[in-house]
């Protein structure tokens, strides 16, 4: 109790707003980077075992069908 209003000051000094939401932000954009990689990777590995390697194919020439295999394969 004695020392409460110099922590209290201390951590109103120290906390950065800014720098935090930054590092929420690189932490999120870590994580979406993941997942999206783990997802086009069970993509592709179900696509292998249909043997539709054509639609592997046609990811490179057309990511936007990217969506539209996860939803036939039921990728989330």
């Amino acid at each position: 109790l004695a020392h409460r209003a110099e922590v209290k000051g201390m951590l109103l000094t120290e906390y950065d707003e800014v720098e935090a939401m930054e590092k929420f932000r690189e932490d999120g954009r870590k994580e979406g980077q993941k997942t999206g990689q783990t997802n086009v990777l069970r993509l592709i590995a179900a696509l292998d075992k249909d043997g539709k390697i054509t639609d592997i194919k046609r990811l490179i020439d057309d990511p936007d069908s990217l969506e539209e295999l996860y939803k036939k394969y039921g990728i989330e």
